[in-house]
């Protein structure tokens, strides 16, 4: 999947963030239904709490659990500039994920069981 870059810096997508989360990139991803698109996936790396454009405090404890279409359809912005994600896992062969930052909303999250 190929996603292009969008309008928007970093600092302008932050600022549309009234109350919601910063998930700065996500690991071991594992679908419950391919057909569907539910998945869910281990945020890596801190997840953030933002409360009127500004980063307050980390939040631990949290899994993304959704469903890649609900996701897709929810953007609502793309940053200027796509990154590569980079993981420990890379040095391995692992291909490359090139990507903007997104604002999406009414992502869904679980905590994990013990």
């Amino acid at each position: 999947m190929v996603v292009s870059t969008g309008d928007r810096s970093d600092e302008e997508l932050m600022a549309e963030v009234k109350h919601g989360l910063f998930v700065n990139n996500i690991t071991y991803v594992r679908f419950q239904d391919y057909a569907k698109g539910d998945f869910s996936a281990v945020i890596r790396d801190g997840v953030f709490l933002i409360q009127d454009g500004e980063i307050k405090r980390a939040v631990k404890g949290l899994r993304l659990s959704d469903n890649v279409l609900n996701i897709l359809s929810s953007v609502r912005a793309l940053s200027k500039e796509a990154r590569q994600v980079t993981h420990w896992w890379m040095e391995w062969g692992s291909p490359a994920v090139v990507t903007p930052l997104v604002l999406a909303e009414k992502i869904g999250f679980t905590v994990p069981t013990k």
